[in-house]
């Protein structure tokens, strides 16, 4: 991956850490971490140790948390109506 890409990618798996630290499993916070270190290990010496499909696994599970979030929210809006 290009390094622009991987800066992008590494402050939006960061971002989503801060933002969802209390509400993720620890399976997930782990592979999170995981990807995290890989992604600033490889920007530091330029060797490969992430692929695409990583990061979008990492990201696949956090928006399917935040959709569930919505469906929690979108339920008990109609419930309260």
């Amino acid at each position: 991956m290009n390094d622009k890409l991987l800066k992008k990618s590494l402050d939006v798996l960061k971002l989503l850490k801060s933002e969802m630290h209390d509400d993720i499993d620890s399976k997930t916070e782990n592979e999170l971490n995981l990807v995290i270190s890989q992604i600033e290990k490889e920007l530091k010496d330029g060797k490969k140790r992430v692929e695409p499909d990583e990061i979008l696994s990492i990201l696949g599970k956090c928006v399917a948390f935040f959709k569930g979030v919505v469906d929690i929210i979108n339920f008990l809006s109609d419930f309260l109506e």
